[in-house]
């Protein structure tokens, strides 16, 4: 059965701990017969609130893998704030640009 999933939207886990790309096999004691799950991200767009310093909020249409990075350039599409001026912070935790929106568990509610 091919099912051509795109990387992005893959997860494994193997008891109860995600599996990172640059670990290898043996890291995880990962073995023949082994159970490894995988799990498909979501898809699909949804919307997000941007609170600017300047007591405004900014509705973005953004798709969960869509990067920080991303985000901050529909930012700056919408109103013109250079994205090297911005930082993104979510449960005062500052985003870093490389990753998405899924890593950080964002998820419209």
């Amino acid at each position: 059965m091919d099912h051509d999933i795109p990387l992005y939207q893959q997860q494994l886990l193997f008891k109860d701990k995600l599996l990172e790309n640059h670990r290898t096999l043996s890291y995880y004691d990962i073995h023949m017969q082994s159970r490894v799950l995988l799990f498909l991200r979501g898809t699909g767009s949804m919307k997000i609130f941007v609170k600017l310093p300047i007591v405004k909020t900014v509705t973005l249409k953004v798709d969960p893998n869509d990067t920080i990075k991303d985000i901050k350039m529909k930012i700056n599409d919408k109103e013109h704030i250079k994205v090297v001026y911005q930082q993104l912070v979510f449960d005062n935790i500052q985003l870093e640009d490389n990753k998405t929106l899924l890593d950080y568990n964002i998820q419209q509610k």
